[in-house]
């Protein structure tokens, strides 16, 4: 963002905007907004503002986006063919969910709505893939066991293991010269394998595999024979039920493949469209209008108000502002404090927010896209360089006078000041000349 734009206050405006988007990419893309520069494409963010907002309204303040996590990771491995995670899966899916819901949602709030009916043809509907997604996983996003055949036979398998290990410790716990090795009548686990806590001097009278021993050496953990072969099934159904998730997932992530080109478009569509929708609604929450784009240099502002103001303040001073028409160069005067100032940011504004597709707070706007827009507005003291506030205000205007041309606009307040006053006003004269 360039010096001007933050002069006037321009990143907080995106800030407020920001606070209107649903995802965290929504977000991201309101705070990286710039002012356009192509009369038509001005026209047609304003366009597309405004019809989000009679969809907005006419949808009862019902927008249908989620969480829209970032994808772009899943898609390069979709992109080279590579199996995704299920963290990938779940987000790919919620892509999914809300490109049908929001394509529903265009359907039947913004079919009068050309431009951005248009969205429509960027959202992809696969209500077959969802679906086998949902087979495949619970609400958790853990892989069901009813995933594949081989999968529920693999758990069924474990299952019936599990019982036969359960009985055989029964049977063990219930032979007294067993459980008189013990340091106490239970079993714990190590390395996820049923072991027992044999006393030391007991060690060699429990056949089976020592997996640990106490600091105090008065205790051996040992996996008796008996249940080594069950401990052994389990591991080996563990890893096959592993195996069977993985060759699951990537089946699965080959089908989503097919569709690569798809998903990253209603990706990309869900992060504009929520975008479009957050100056829709803030548009409706500062009671903005949509701004006339003209095609010669004029500015016309009905009652305006400063965003900024409006966001801190529950009352705004409003002004009407014009140039362009009879005249093309305006000094406004009057008391320190007076609000000067904020008007000078308030118009700056609102030819930046108009030509970022954003409406304007006023009762009406008719604006000019400029090219360019300067603003000199306060003490920007270059301490770098050791100059004065005047010095500094001179170079910053010269700078401005040195780029100018046909398609600019400059706001400069309390031009030529910091000197004397006579050789103050014979340069600002000069300047506005």
């Amino acid at each position: 963002m360039n010096k001007t734009l933050k002069t006037i206050e321009f990143d907080k405006v995106l800030e407020i905007l920001s606070g209107f988007a649903v995802s965290k990419l929504g977000k991201k893309r309101c705070l990286e907004v710039l002012p356009l520069v192509d009369s038509d494409e001005i026209k047609l963010a304003q366009t597309l503002t405004t019809q989000a907002q009679n969809a907005y309204r006419l949808s009862a303040s019902s927008i249908p986006v989620s969480g829209l996590e970032d994808i772009t990771d899943a898609l390069s491995l979709l992109k080279n063919k590579i199996t995704l995670c299920v963290e990938d899966v779940k987000n790919i899916y919620g892509i999914l969910c809300d490109a049908r819901k929001f394509s529903s949602f265009l359907h039947k709030y913004a079919e009068n709505e050309d431009k951005l009916f248009e969205f429509t043809h960027k959202l992809f509907v696969f209500a077959d893939l969802e679906q086998k997604i949902q087979d495949i996983f619970d609400s958790g996003f853990n892989v069901k066991e009813s995933a594949s055949i081989e999968l529920k036979s693999l758990y069924q398998a474990q299952r019936d293991t599990n019982e036969n290990l359960k009985h055989t410790i029964s049977d063990l716990m219930k032979n007294s010269e067993f459980t008189s090795y013990l340091q106490d009548n239970v079993y714990t686990l190590r390395d996820n394998r049923v072991v027992f806590q044999v006393k030391a001097e007991s060690k060699n009278k429990v056949q089976g595999i020592v997996h640990d021993i106490s600091q105090s050496g008065q205790t051996y953990f040992i996996e008796p024979k008996q249940v080594v072969g069950l401990n052994n099934k389990l591991r080996e159904l563990e890893i096959s039920i592993e195996a069977e998730i993985q060759k699951i997932i990537k089946e699965l992530s080959s089908e989503i493949a097919q569709y690569y080109e798809e998903i990253k478009s209603s990706f990309e569509a869900l992060i504009e469209l929520d975008f479009i929708f957050a100056k829709a609604k803030y548009s409706t929450a500062i009671d903005a209008c949509e701004p006339e784009i003209l095609e010669k240099p004029v500015i016309e502002l009905k009652s305006m108000k400063n965003p900024v103001l409006l966001s801190i303040l529950d009352k705004v001073v409003e002004n009407d502002f014009s140039i362009g028409e009879h005249y093309k160069s305006i000094i406004i005067t009057g008391s320190n404090a007076g609000g000067k100032t904020v008007v000078l940011k308030t118009v700056g504004l609102s030819i930046a927010m108009s030509a970022a597709g954003l409406h304007i707070p006023c009762f009406s706007a008719r604006v000019y896209p400029f090219k360019k827009l300067f603003a000199e507005i306060g003490d920007d003291q270059n301490i770098i360089q050791s100059l004065s506030t005047f010095s500094s205000h001179v170079k910053n205007i010269k700078e401005i006078l040195d780029n100018a041309d046909s398609e600019t606009f400059i706001l400069i307040d309390e031009i030529a000041a910091g000197t004397d006053p006579k050789e103050g006003a014979s340069l600002a004269k000069a300047i506005m000349e």
